[in-house]
């Protein structure tokens, strides 16, 4: 057994290892499991195959990532046999437990859920694909794709790589203002797109970089995002999503 921070370092998983099966890993301050697999290690390749045309992509793992949903999805940063470097989403199988926490096996893990997040995200960046105004605010979209892990069919998104940081609490001032005007100027466009975020208030599902008094940032993780042509409370969203924004960048930026 082991146990390791769980990204983003908000609690602690704990694994059990059989030889020859996935990992079982335990979160202990929500109590859901997930699986980790060998397939993710750093030197690893993948394979993956579009969903609707176009060219496969492969690549060799460069390192695991923190970028959400958590416990549905496992993300690496791969680099294909053409230098390029590409983050692989990919969206996995949640284990059903019976009533003593005994875990099925990997053929009758439950994908709805998993499928579920992965479309959502697919669609957001679909919805965003024309749109040059809120490019610069996204981590470059390259497609959906489908991948085999342990034997089983998963659905991936392929993206960009973004090196920017977390913001935390300690952000100045000036950095977070600017952030904050960013961020709703961002979310004018995003939401006249049809599309709302909906988990905003979450540090991570932003990616900050500041030179000087500049500062330039993404939003991942769409997928839990809410759309106009299929939500009866899509302005709800619209507004959750800019009071998620001021909050962070005003009130918990402030509570240090």
């Amino acid at each position: 057994m082991r146990i390791a921070p769980f990204p983003p370092s908000r609690c602690l998983q704990m694994s059990t290892h059989v030889q020859g099966f996935p990992d079982v890993v335990l979160n202990t301050s929500q109590g859901l499991y997930s699986s980790t697999s060998k397939a993710y290690n750093v030197g690893e390749s993948l394979s993956l195959t579009p969903v609707s045309g176009g060219a496969e992509l492969s690549g060799k793992i460069k390192e695991r990532l923190a970028i959400g949903p958590e416990l549905s999805a496992q993300t690496v940063l791969i680099e294909t046999p053409a230098k390029a470097e590409r983050v692989v989403k990919v969206f996995e199988p949640e284990f059903n437990y019976d009533e003593y926490g005994l875990a099925s096996p990997p053929s009758s893990s439950n994908l709805e859920r998993p499928n579920r997040l992965f479309t959502n995200e697919k669609l957001a960046y679909e919805a965003f694909k024309d749109k040059a105004e809120v490019r610069n605010f996204l981590l470059p979209y390259y497609g959906a794709y489908k991948v085999t892990v342990d034997g089983q069919i998963c659905h991936a998104i392929v993206l960009g790589y973004n090196k920017g940081t977390v913001p935390t609490n300690s952000l100045p001032k000036t950095h977070a203002e600017s952030a904050l005007k960013a961020t709703l100027e961002f979310l004018g466009h995003c939401h006249s797109a049809g599309v709302a975020h909906t988990e905003l208030t979450k540090p991570e599902h932003y990616r900050m970089t500041v030179r000087g008094n500049s500062v330039s940032l993404v939003i991942i993780d769409w997928s839990h995002a809410q759309f106009k042509d299929s939500s009866f409370e899509f302005a709800s969203y619209c507004a959750g999503d800019e009071l998620a924004a001021r909050w962070l960048f005003t009130t918990w930026v402030q509570s240090k």
